[in-house]
């Protein structure tokens, strides 16, 4: 027997998102513009409003109105310890302000573990609600969702989310 999951749509100024939950709880929200082309992964299967999936929708719809709710309350799905603690760590930096991956190793108790800090990152299931956007390499922004090469759309978007946060 399958798990259901239930899926929400949140528009952006910067495009739709995509928000998941399974009866553990929210899984991932993801950005459709970076899942284009992509096979869709889940069948909306919830009828009506669910609340935990309304409860990280006004989360994302605030942090773009520039009056973040507080996104504690949202739990961050399932990952390593390792994962988690980077995720949490993540959840302290400020908006507006950045912090690089040797930060966030440190933070997440590892400072030797600069490489596993961007894989916590690049596998962030919760972007926004974990603003993973705000960490960056020492040389500059870094990747996004993967990808580094600059101009591309996931750099792009990362830099977008970035000055929004300037704004």
């Amino acid at each position: 027997m399958t798990a259901s999951i239930a899926r929400t749509r949140v528009k952006t100024p910067i495009g739709w998102i995509s928000v998941e939950r399974d009866p553990s709880g929210v899984i991932r929200a993801e950005f459709e513009s970076i899942l284009e082309g992509t096979k869709d992964r889940a069948r909306a299967t919830s009828k009506g409003t669910d609340p935990d999936l309304a409860k990280v929708a006004l989360a994302i719809q605030a942090f773009f109105a520039r009056n973040p709710r507080p996104a504690r309350s949202i739990p961050t799905p399932a990952g390593s310890p390792f994962h988690v603690r980077c995720w949490d760590a993540c959840r302290s930096i400020p908006r507006g302000q950045t912090r690089t991956y040797a930060w966030l190793a440190a933070e997440a108790g590892s400072p030797r573990a600069i490489r596993a800090a961007g894989q916590a990152m690049r596998r962030n299931p919760l972007p926004i609600i974990v603003p993973c956007h705000r960490v960056v390499a020492a040389s500059g922004v870094g990747g996004f969702a993967g990808a580094a090469e600059p101009g591309c759309t996931r750099v792009t978007l990362k830099q977008r989310l970035l000055e929004l946060e300037q704004q």
